[in-house]
């Protein structure tokens, strides 16, 4: 499919001008000028399959009850987004009016191809400020439609140690989601971030996540991606302020035919400032998995420390996996490393298993926890 089709495809059924104009021109002029940036430059869409996004059939579906869908509790924190419009039925705090614009339209500078592009179609913006330590947890739920387009700012105060828990709950045979966070951690803010990419096997789920810290801010984020038609993962940091440091883990599984993105940008534009990234990836049936992991020292950053690594475990001889990890380094005082390795169950270990009187698929359960709870265990708040 050619991009150019793909986005006169989306303008023509979802770019409604219905508010935000301005804001929503200037993103399709910043798609329109980067096109042969997306089509060959980009190492990001080099294994993109943009056809189950394009045959996806939008429309409406039956209305279902959420009773038993939004784990919902009065004594927790939380925000649910039924469709493209917050719920406070199944909410405990709400949203803020006053939008700082300013914040958003420096973003629209990205050349990230779907936040772009959501900035095309979203019909609602939504902006938090998180200002307490209490896990504050927000649920994203398709119900009676089926192509769902949100955008969702967040502000971390200046020493603010904030929890957040994200949901993407479906009731639906299938759906799509396109959404896109932008946080903005302030000077000596902590952000404990779990993501739960997991909806059901016939969904398309396009996420995009951009955080900008400040001076010695800190982000420890966890991103669960499960299986389904597509699920496209966009994760971009940029540590601005000295000392500012990133912990970012995923873990990826994959089976049927489902394909799952997983990429990264981590720009370090300030001095001593850290970034440790882990992506794991496991691969069923006729499954893919591409990571693509960018990780850039500006020129002026100095006693940077950073490091990438990327595992996946290749189960099925149908299944694909593609990883690229790179590094840009700018300036020579810093300590940077990256990998990436692909294998299967380790033959030694399930033999040790064996041996010990533990059945081939016990032993091969005992060794996927394992190789899944260095993510999962990191996934508690």
């Amino acid at each position: 499919m050619d991009l150019k089709k793909f986005l006169d495809y989306y303008h023509k059924n979802l770019a409604e001008e219905t508010f935000f104009s301005t804001y929503k021109a200037k993103s399709l002029a910043a798609l329109k000028s980067n096109l042969d940036y997306y089509a060959t430059k980009s190492p990001q869409w080099r294994f993109f399959d943009f056809n189950p996004l394009v045959n996806f059939k939008m429309g409406e579906n039956s209305r279902v009850s959420l009773n038993n869908l939004i784990p919902f509790n009065k004594k927790e924190k939380v925000a649910t987004f039924v469709d493209d419009n917050f719920s406070p039925e199944y909410s405990t705090f709400t949203p803020q009016n006053n939008l700082n614009e300013t914040l958003f339209f420096d973003r629209l500078n990205s050349i990230e191809y779907f936040y772009l592009l959501n900035n095309l179609s979203f019909e609602t913006f939504y902006f938090f400020t998180f200002d307490s330590t209490e896990t504050s947890i927000l649920n994203f739920i398709c119900q009676s439609k089926n192509f769902v387009s949100l955008k969702i700012g967040i502000i971390i105060p200046e020493g603010v140690k904030a929890k957040i828990k994200i949901n993407y709950l479906n009731s639906q045979i299938n759906s799509f989601t396109n959404i896109s966070f932008d946080f903005f951690l302030k000077k000596n803010a902590s952000l404990d971030l779990v993501n739960l990419n997991n909806q059901r096997i016939n969904d398309i789920i396009n996420s995009n996540y951009y955080f900008e810290l400040e001076q010695n801010s800190e982000l420890d984020a966890v991103n669960l991606i499960g299986t389904g038609i597509t699920k496209r993962s966009f994760w971009e940091c940029n540590l601005k302020g000295t000392r500012a440091k990133v912990n970012l883990k995923s873990l990826s599984e994959g089976q049927g035919t489902g394909k799952i993105y997983n990429y990264t940008v981590v720009n370090h534009q300030a001095a001593e400032s850290e970034s440790d990234q882990l992506h794991k990836a496991i691969l069923l049936d006729q499954g893919s998995f591409d990571f693509y992991g960018n990780l850039e020292i500006g020129k002026k950053v100095k006693n940077a420390l950073a490091k990438t690594v990327n595992r996946n475990l290749l189960l099925s001889k149908h299944a694909i996996i593609y990883t690229r990890p790179e590094l840009k380094i700018n300036h020579d005082e810093v300590k940077c490393s990256h990998g990436a390795t692909i294998g299967k169950l380790d033959e030694n270990a399930l033999f040790y298993l064996m041996t010990r009187g533990i059945s081939l698929e016990q032993a091969k359960t005992v060794l996927l926890t394992a190789f899944k709870n260095e993510i999962l265990l990191k996934a508690v708040l």
